[in-house]
Parts: C-alpha cells; structure tokens; sequence
C-alpha cells in the first residue's frame, strides 16, 4: 500500500494505493493538478480566476472552468 497526503483547497487528502507499482510519479502529477486548480478557483486567493468572476460579474469560460460548472 502506497500512502500520499496533503492539504489541498481547504481541505487534508489522503490517498492510498494498493499497487506493487511505483507510483510516486503519479501522486506528484495528482498534487500538481490540484494545486493548480486551487491557485485558479480557490475563493481564498485574491486575483485569480473565481475573485474577478466575482468582482467583474463576467469571466471568460476556458475548459477548465467549463468541466468545472458542468460537473
């Protein structure tokens, strides 16, 4: 069993793996991912996508935003 955590938007994420495989690669890639959409949608980090949404009442969708209000 393979063990990764951390804090992510707010939020402690623990994630294990039953796999001989090495894996580490793959938590590295999932906690690079998460980071990126917490500095976008984060309602806690001043200027990024979601706090001009708010402030502008307008935003352009990309795909990230998109998959995001349609999920």
């Amino acid at each position: 069993m393979q063990k990764h955590s951390y804090e992510v938007i707010g939020t402690h994420l623990s994630l294990h793996i039953d796999t001989p495989q090495e894996i580490g690669e793959l938590f590295r890639e999932i906690e690079m991912r998460l980071s990126k959409f917490e500095k976008k949608f984060s309602r806690f980090i001043p200027g990024n996508w979601l706090d001009t949404l708010n402030k502008e009442r307008s935003a352009v969708l990309d795909e990230d935003a998109k998959n995001m209000l349609s999920f």
